[in-house]
């Protein structure tokens, strides 16, 4: 169990490695700092789903469907951050069987200096078959920062458009993809048609109803790209649980994001939890996922998971995959194809799953 949790730690430092080589080869895009720091989004989805359990048997198979709704709020600044996310699903099994559950996160963060913060923290989560929420406390220090750069990464996609439709003949340079991706970045204040606009007055003619037919998709895509690195080490508490035990707790975590090019997304993550006084116990979570635009109307993503946990002298681990194509309806419909698999401690065959379903997002 412990060769297999450093030889995923190594795949994902390994894997980290080569990301960071190949952000170097595209620095226009990490080296971006947008005028506005920030993402708003809430998004609602559902599928229905077919679910092969982990015994060789039929016990555990069913078709399954849900409803989530999820909502992401984020800012960063020179000297201030916040972070704010939170998910409710509801899960309907056969014979209207029904559960939820209700997870969030909230941090701030004060920055003493370009990378340098201070932070503080609270997280909960909720599930119908527990009674009650579990809340943890959490602050500390860390270091790093993010970028979202997706306004960047659109002015490269529109370059490269404007190029195929023939009303480019060469790149936008340097300054003018900056130009265009300020423009974008303004899309919240200016609107659509404003963005349009703005993007004609900087290209310096106008883009005609091929130009626009050829952008506008990219203008108002929802795919995001970030830039960035934090680590963190904090001191926390569980200050509620369904059980009614509380007791402190230590976090050590780290994250990353680079977009190896216009068209995808690169994230990885790994947070380390020991309870507090020191004991053999404690849990360690690391995920990686690569997400690509594969045409102006489809997306992949591929993500990874490994969990391990050592309890009471026991240790138990499980890794996760997961593929997720993304079929763009319009800019605010999606339609989803999943596959899952997963293979942990104690399971007597992989355990596997397939969903359809769609996501619509409301802001």
């Amino acid at each position: 169990m412990r060769l297999i949790a450093i030889g995923t730690l190594a795949l994902i430092v390994v894997l980290g490695a080569g990301v960071m080589t190949q952000a170097q080869m595209t620095p226009s895009l990490c080296e971006y700092t947008p005028p506005q720091n920030q993402l708003q989004s809430l998004t609602l989805s559902g599928d229905y789903r077919y679910f092969e359990d982990r015994y060789l048997d039929d016990r555990g198979n069913a078709s399954i469907g849900h409803i989530a709704l999820q909502g992401i709020m984020w800012a960063e600044g020179p000297e201030w951050s916040y972070n704010l996310t939170g998910s409710v699903r509801l899960d309907i099994a056969h014979q209207l069987a029904l559960s939820t559950t209700l997870m969030s996160e909230g941090s701030l963060r004060r920055y003493l200096d370009e990378n340098l913060f201070l932070f503080g923290g609270v997280d909960t989560a909720s599930a119908s078959f527990q009674e009650g929420f579990t809340v943890r406390a959490l602050g500390g220090i860390g270091a790093g920062r993010f970028r979202d750069v997706t306004p960047l990464a659109k002015a490269m996609q529109i370059s490269q458009a404007l190029q195929e439709a023939q009303i480019l003949t060469q790149p936008l340079s340097e300054s003018e993809l900056k130009a265009v991706a300020d423009v974008i970045a303004r899309q919240p204040e200016l609107g659509v048609i404003g963005v349009l606009e703005g993007i004609e007055q900087q290209l310096g003619k106008p883009l005609g109803a091929k130009g626009i037919i050829a952008i506008q998709n990219i203008v108002l895509s929802r795919e995001s790209h970030f830039c960035g690195w934090d680590a963190t080490a904090a001191v926390g508490y569980t200050v509620i649980s369904p059980i009614g035990e509380t007791n402190a707790l230590a976090r050590i975590a780290a994250n990353f994001a680079t977009p190896p090019d216009a068209v995808s997304q690169v994230l990885a993550q790994a947070r380390l939890y020991i309870p507090l006084p020191f004991t053999d116990n404690m849990w360690l979570t690391v995920s990686a996922s690569y997400a690509r635009l594969l045409m102006p109307t489809a997306n992949l993503n591929i993500a990874y998971s490994y969990n391990w946990a050592r309890m009471a002298g026991r240790e138990s681990q499980a890794h996760n995959l997961d593929a997720t194509l993304r079929l763009i309806v319009s800019p605010a419909w999606s339609t989803v194809v999943k596959g899952q698999a997963s293979l942990a401690t104690g399971y007597e065959e992989p355990e596997w799953s397939f969903s359809i379903g769609f996501e619509y997002s409301l802001m």
